[in-house]
């Protein structure tokens, strides 16, 4: 039996220890490697949940404000919105880029410091004047957490000296101001937007979505025409210390609004908006929302609707010697002229005894039909949302009485934009056109309501007030105006005011053969003084207004001088 050698069984146990040890060492190292990757991975999820436990915390349980500015940093209203053009291409609404002031009050180590050199730089106004501003400006940055507001739209001059001034934590954003170069003169109708650049009102609140994608408005009216009637119409307010005015001018050919002013009015780029009486007739659109009594203009409905319908004739008289008896009330006339009138000289010298007649041989069901056509029963289809809605008895209420004084303008309240409306259809041929505050790229549709006949009639009873009765003082050399006024009382407290309390109007057509204009003006309760003579009526008031405008602006209009007068004699018709 042979021995292994010993030296080989040495080897052999040599070599068994240093596999054994060999693995020993790999395990110990890899229990290592595991060990210091599972603290490694635990160190990175708790700092990632810290910090996203920070970021919850900051931007949504706590912080609305940090929202408010991420919010506003991203939004659309940062960019810039559409311009609104008017008809020939002129600004009417823009864009101006501004800066806004704002803090991180974590970073203000002394906030009254900081609100006090704030306060220096910019001057403004609160409506709360119980604190001074430095107060205000202290109280917001002690009760916010991230951010807070401290300015919007700052002037260039206040941005500039307040970034001089290196003040830690005050930050600024770029920002957009909508600004209205024309200032007062389109206030009503393109009306305005917050600070945040959404609309509030008018054609800003109408097309916001428009707007808002940046995209461009062109309007159908003139600002060459607006700022004329804006003046003239002024200018008769004051002189005869009047509460406010409106005034709007329509091409009859296809209902686009040329212009339209409502005084008072605002000032979009300074608007403080408040509570007082003042401040709520200056935001009140007088021309779309307002609803009145028109008077005697509705006398060119009137005879228009017994004409049309063929219950009366041109030829046709009416004795106004005595007053027509309404229950305990009488229908009397404001002028005695004659015992007989045409049917021609009752619009000319603006009988409502004679008016009153034509409404009893037109009839209520007729009467009702025809103002329902013309649009003078619901509200106007206007692009804005500040429209008045009529005023009128039901069909069941809708008696004899009603029928005749609404003949007469009386018993029914509407805008004047329904009036406006009408009268281009009376006098354009007999088409109702949709008003419109958008520039018209194709000749729209219109609804044919009149006669051919009816309206060639009507244009020339028109032009025979302008030349004969108290429309005279419109007249204007060379655009042939035919027209009518109108005085109505206005009411107060259910009742009717009868001392110097009259809305005074006038509304015509130019030239009158060939109507392009009707243009209607209005001025709410003049007082009676040397310049008007003690008279407060649309004769006096409103028709010499009416004149101005069109002679003032027939060639911005495109209209030329014709010194061929358009004369009309009785025996024409």
């Amino acid at each position: 039996m042979s021995k292994i050698p010993p030296i080989k069984r040495e080897n052999s146990i040599l070599k068994l220890h240093s596999e054994n040890d060999n693995m020993t060492f790999k395990n110990a190292v890899s229990k290592t490697t595991v060990r210091r990757l599972y603290i490694v991975l635990t160190i990175i999820l708790i700092s990632y949940f810290i910090i996203l436990f920070r970021l919850i915390d900051v931007s949504i349980m706590h912080d609305d404000d940090t929202m408010s500015l991420k919010t506003f940093i991203n939004s659309k209203y940062i960019t810039s919105r559409g311009v609104i053009y008017d008809r020939n291409g002129l600004v009417l609404a823009t864009n101006l880029p501004t800066k806004s002031m704002y803090v991180r009050p974590e970073q203000i180590t002394d906030p009254k410091k900081v609100a006090s050199a704030i306060a220096q730089v910019i001057q403004q106004y609160y409506a709360d004047h119980s604190k001074s501003l430095t107060e205000r400006i202290e109280s917001k940055i002690e009760s916010a957490r991230g951010f807070v507001w401290i300015k919007r739209h700052l002037l260039p001059e206040e941005y500039l000296k307040i970034k001089s001034l290196g003040i830690p934590g005050v930050y600024f954003a770029d920002d957009n101001k909508r600004f209205y170069p024309h200032e007062n003169d389109f206030s009503h109708i393109i009306g305005f937007v917050d600070i945040d650049q959404h609309g509030i009102s008018g054609i800003e609140k109408a097309f916001d979505g428009i707007l808002s994608e940046s995209e461009d408005i062109n309007l159908s009216l003139d600002s060459r025409i607006q700022e004329i009637v804006h003046n003239k119409l002024s200018q008769a307010i004051a002189d005869h210390d009047a509460l406010g005015g409106m005034a709007i001018m329509m091409n009859a050919k296809n209902g686009e609004i040329i212009s339209l002013v409502s005084l008072p009015d605002f000032n979009p780029n300074a608007l403080k908006i408040g509570n007082s009486q003042k401040s709520q007739e200056a935001m009140f659109n007088r021309a779309t929302l307002g609803v009145y009594e028109m008077g005697s203009t509705f006398k060119i409905l009137t005879l228009a609707i017994g004409l049309d319908s063929g219950v009366v004739k041109i030829s046709d008289s009416f004795n106004v010697v005595h007053p027509i008896k309404l229950g305990k009330y009488k229908i009397n006339d404001y002028r005695f002229h004659k015992a007989n009138l045409s049917l021609a000289e009752v619009l000319i010298f603006s009988s409502n005894r004679g008016i009153a007649q034509v409404g009893y041989k037109i009839g209520i069901a007729k009467q009702q039909e025809y103002m329902r056509n013309i649009g003078m029963l619901s509200p106007v289809n206007l692009e804005i949302s500040e429209i008045g809605r009529p005023l009128h008895v039901s069909d069941k209420q809708w008696n004899e009485i009603y029928l005749a004084t609404i003949s007469y303008g009386h018993g029914i309240a509407v805008t004047a934009l329904h009036t406006v409306q009408a009268i281009a259809a009376v006098t354009n041929g007999g088409i109702l056109y949709k008003p419109t505050i958008l520039k018209q790229d194709s000749q729209p549709e219109g609804r044919k309501v009149f006669k051919d006949s009816t309206s060639k009639t009507m244009r020339k009873i028109m032009r025979l007030v302008v030349e004969e009765g108290y429309g005279k003082k419109a007249d204007v050399p060379g655009y042939k105006v035919g027209g009518k006024t109108g005085t109505s009382e206005i009411v107060k407290n259910g009742k009717y005011v009868k001392k110097d309390c009259n809305l005074v109007l006038f509304i015509c057509a130019f030239p009158i053969d060939d109507p392009q204009y009707v243009l209607m003006v209005a001025v709410d309760e003049p007082k009676p003084n040397k310049l008007n003579g003690g008279f407060t009526t649309g004769g006096v008031i409103a028709a010499p207004l009416a004149g101005e405008i069109i002679k003032n602006t027939g060639q911005m209009l495109g209209l030329n001088q014709n010194n061929k007068h358009y004369l009309i004699e009785l025996s024409d018709l």
